[in-house]
């Protein structure tokens, strides 16, 4: 078997789990088995599984995935399920090995189970694992070596019910290291997010809040958006007991309208009451700048929600999509009295991200992380 390169990361309880909850297919690599995942900034990693021998490496799959609890419960897209049994088949044929039945079964049951249908494809679900802080080890992360996890149903489209907030996006993962970055302050603040979507940045913060084991009155989480359908999907993920959110009794999810924080709205005073009541020391915000048409409405909301106290920042991650809808909401913040400034990415993200349609393309390069904070007399 060929030899693996010591800049290459050895296999490890859990690197097979977090590719496949992370939708990443095992490719071939000069006749290795491998995966290629995006690790931010244009570093692409790549896990061989060359160093296990392939009798270990079928027995490490049927254990962390094809028995899995977790992906039982919480299955990927059949689509994706198909093609990974596929890549990992080949790959033991090719070494003149023999599958094991547990494999082959579970692929032509795959095989034997495809729907033909003319519509898009049906949400499903996606894990995402990461280190979690030195905040203490759980019992579900050392079944992963060590790894939490965020479980989310989430549209397998662009747009699925007039909104594209039905998906986790590139700006999101990239704002999830910041938050990794800054558990501690994260942990015992009261915690605003605007635009939620599908919750991966919710429950990332109430995670880390629950695991601080930290009951002061200032923990507390509202994750907000404006779709019905967004807001309902968000519950449901807050609500998967793989997500271990049930301990955290601060967690609430809301409708907030950006046009209503605009101070001639009619219902300002309505949207001021809840702010004064979350009154959050932080606000985050992922692809929140998206288009001209609502940046006074989100400049508006930004500058509320940091009302109510001079230590409270916005971190803001948004994709650049077009230049000239960004350098207009600098504009429009300025004009508000709103201080932004750019911050440094993380050269490797946590997560495991597939260069692939999930990301639609969107390299971490094209995403920039802001501080926001009010200008004070």
């Amino acid at each position: 078997m060929p030899e693996v390169s010591e800049r290459v990361p050895k296999i490890k309880l859990g690197d097979f789990a977090r590719c496949y909850g992370s939708h990443l297919v095992p490719k071939f690599n000069s006749g290795d088995l491998s995966t290629e995942f995006n690790l931010g900034r244009n570093n692409n990693g790549t896990f061989q599984f060359a160093n296990l021998e392939i009798g270990t490496l079928q027995e490490t799959l049927i254990e962390e995935v094809l028995l899995s609890p977790q992906f039982n419960r919480y299955p990927p897209p059949t689509s994706f399920q198909r093609t990974f049994w596929k890549a990992i088949i080949t790959w033991v044929e090719s070494a003149d090995e023999e599958v094991r039945h547990e494999i082959y079964d579970r692929y032509i049951e795959l095989l034997q189970n495809r729907s033909v249908t003319s519509g898009p494809p049906s949400p499903a679900y996606i894990t995402h694992f990461y280190s979690l802080p030195a905040f203490g080890t759980s019992s579900a992360e050392a079944a992963t070596g060590g790894f939490s996890s965020i479980t989310l149903l989430e549209s397998q489209t662009t747009i699925e019910s007039g909104t594209t907030g039905l998906r986790t996006w590139r700006a999101s993962y990239v704002l999830g290291d910041w938050i990794l970055a800054n558990a501690d302050m994260v942990a015992s603040a009261r915690v605003l997010e605007l635009g939620s979507g599908t919750g991966f940045l919710g429950i990332l913060t109430g995670q880390l809040q629950t695991a601080a084991q930290t009951s002061t009155s200032a923990q507390k989480l509202w994750l907000t958006d404006i779709h019905s359908t967004v807001i309902d999907r968000c519950k449901h993920n807050i609500a998967l007991e793989t997500n271990h959110l049930q301990k955290h009794q601060g967690v609430v999810v809301h409708t907030l309208d950006w046009a209503d924080c605009i101070a001639t709205s009619p219902e300002f005073t309505q949207v001021s009451k809840f702010m004064e009541i979350v009154r959050p020391d932080i606000v985050l915000g992922a692809d929140l700048v998206y288009d001209d048409s609502i940046i006074p409405a989100l400049v508006a909301a930004i500058s509320l929600a940091l009302r109510y106290s001079e230590r409270s920042m916005a971190f803001i991650a948004s994709s650049i999509r077009r230049p000239s809808t960004f350098i207009t909401f600098k504009k429009e913040a300025e004009l508000a009295n709103l201080i932004v400034t750019n911050l440094p990415l993380h050269v490797r993200s946590a997560f495991l991200l597939a260069d692939d349609d999930h990301s639609r393309g969107e390299g971490v390069n094209t995403v920039v992380l802001l501080r926001i904070t009010r200008r004070h007399a």
